[in-house]
């Protein structure tokens, strides 16, 4: 069963949809395979950092979001768009 903390709901997300992404791109234009739970709990397992920053961490990937990763990705803004992520997540 796929659990998620709400530490780590958005990065899971985000892992969710590139993985999804990706296994769309594989499949021929207008049809996707068909994933299971099995394998989004398997994937989970695979990309698992528990433990990565130590026991107390609270963080886990964000640790990964520097002050120069920030300024990296200010450089990347093309437009003044601000796009809230504080919507709730729906696992089905």
């Amino acid at each position: 069963m796929l659990q998620l903390k709400w530490r780590d709901g958005l990065v899971s997300a985000c892992m969710l949809a590139v993985i999804g992404a990706a296994a769309g791109a594989q499949a021929p234009k207008g049809s996707r395979p068909t994933i299971t739970g099995e394998q989004v709990d398997r994937w989970m397992k695979e990309a698992n950092n528990w433990g990565r920053w130590g026991k107390d961490d609270e963080l886990g990937t964000i640790n990964l979001i520097t002050p120069a990763k920030r300024q990296q990705a200010v450089g990347l803004a093309r437009t003044a768009t601000v796009s809230g992520v504080r919507k709730p997540m729906v696992v089905v």
